[in-house]
Order: structure tokens, then sequence, then C-alpha cells
């Protein structure tokens, strides 16, 4: 009896000290200092402090685009050491992390190796593909999906874009029987991106017909497309717009 509430004082205790490492991780993280990410994980783990979830997912995505991503097959490994390989929350942070640096294969096999997959390590695999190009094998996920949401579907539209495939996402996106503001506004920069610029105006024209309200990122892309048409009086109308709606977030 004694025995077991020394254990559960000593989990508690180690719980709350894992949260204090957590919080200074993010804060780091945040701060985009990688150095201080760094060292603050090796100085948590020689210290004795068993990383959470949180902590392995902190660490990746702070290392995702940097020089620290040759990285991530070391966390890895501790990943397996740690029994953390079948948790869908760090198992998606991995398959990022390997997309990121250009391992298909390694990515692949975290996400077969999630016992019980959801939609959240789903979508991660169909951006990671996208990420590396591989949009046959981004698609084949994303048709045997069991589970699809709207983050699922932008997922893809972006992939497409990114890939240069700008009508096979306005394809993708005209499927979509839900858009929120995210999806349209990716939607339009691509045609932006692309410079599709009379595309761009029309699918903002019928992003408003719908009710779907705009927010700054985009009246940005908008104000880009009339930019790049030449458009003094779509501009006009869209500034107009923003005076009337503002930007919300």
């Amino acid at each position: 009896m004694i025995r077991r509430q020394l254990h559960r004082t000593c989990s508690i205790k180690c719980s709350r000290k894992t949260v204090s490492w957590n919080t200074m991780l993010t804060g780091l993280q945040k701060a985009k200092n990688l150095h201080g990410v760094n060292r603050c994980f090796l100085q948590m783990r020689r210290d004795g402090f068993r990383p959470s979830e949180y902590t392995i997912s902190t660490v990746l995505n702070a290392f995702l685009g940097t020089a620290f991503n040759v990285l991530v097959s070391q966390i890895h490994a501790l990943v397996v050491r740690l029994a953390l390989s079948s948790s869908v929350f760090v198992g998606s942070a991995l398959i990022k992390g390997y997309a990121n640096i250009g391992d298909q294969i390694a990515l692949s096999r975290v996400f077969d190796e999630i016992p019980m997959k959801d939609v959240s390590s789903s979508n991660a695999l169909v951006s990671s593909y996208m990420e590396l190009g591989c949009t046959h094998e981004a698609q084949r996920v994303f048709d045997v999906m069991l589970e699809r949401n709207v983050v699922s579907w932008t997922s893809l539209v972006s992939g497409y874009i990114n890939n240069k495939r700008i009508n096979k996402a306005r394809s993708v996106f005209d499927k979509m029987r839900e858009k929120n503001v995210v999806s349209w506004t990716v939607m339009i920069s691509g045609y932006v991106k692309n410079q599709k610029f009379m595309d761009a105006l029309d699918l903002f024209l019928l992003m408003l017909k719908s009710g779907a309200l705009p927010n700054h990122f985009t009246f940005s892309s908008v104000l880009d497309a009339c930019a790049g048409c030449s458009s003094l009086i779509m501009g006009q109308q869209v500034h107009s717009s923003i005076l009337k709606l503002g930007t919300p977030c």
C-alpha cells in the first residue's frame, strides 16, 4: 500500500516536471530558438525525465525545415525505446519529419506502425506524399480513408497546387461538400501563384456568393490577383469589401 502511494507520488511529481520542460520547449520553439530547443531536450533526458508525446511532437515540429531535421531518425529511435510508436500524435509528427528530409520509405513505415490510425495521421500522410511530389500515392491514401474532414480535402487541393496541377486541384475543390475560409483561400492563392488571375477573381466572387467570409489572407491574394490582371475597378471593389466586412483572422 505504502509502496503504491510512493510510486503514485513520484509519478505525479515526474509528470509535473515533464510539463515544466514542455513549457520551456514550447516557448523556445515559438521564439524559433532551435539551439535552445535542442539543448533543453538533451538536458531533459540527462536529468532523467521521460519525454511525453507532446515533448516529441514539439521538438520535431521545431526542427522542420531547419538543419536540425537530420535528427529525425535519432528522435524516432528514442520514440521506439520509449514505446511511443503506437501514438497517433507522435506518428503524425514523425511522418512530417521524414517528409521534410525526403525519406518516403521511412514515413510510410511510421504510418504502418500506427495501430489505431485516425483522420489526422492520414492527413499527415497525404500532405507528406504531396510534399515529396508523390501525387499518386497521396491520392491513393485519400481514396481509402474511412473518414475525411475539411482538412483532408484542403490538404489534397493544396498538394496538387504545389505540384503545379492547378486544374486537378480545382476538380478536387469542386467536389468538396464543406468548404471553410482556408479552403477558399488556398484555391484562390493557388490561381494567383499560377498567374491565373481572372480565375482567382471569379472564385472570390463565388466565395462571396456562397456566404463564406474572407479573411486577411484571402484579401491579400485577391488584391494580388487584381494587380496581376491590372483590374483597378476590381481592386477598388475588393477594397470596399475590406472596409465593409473587415478582415477577420
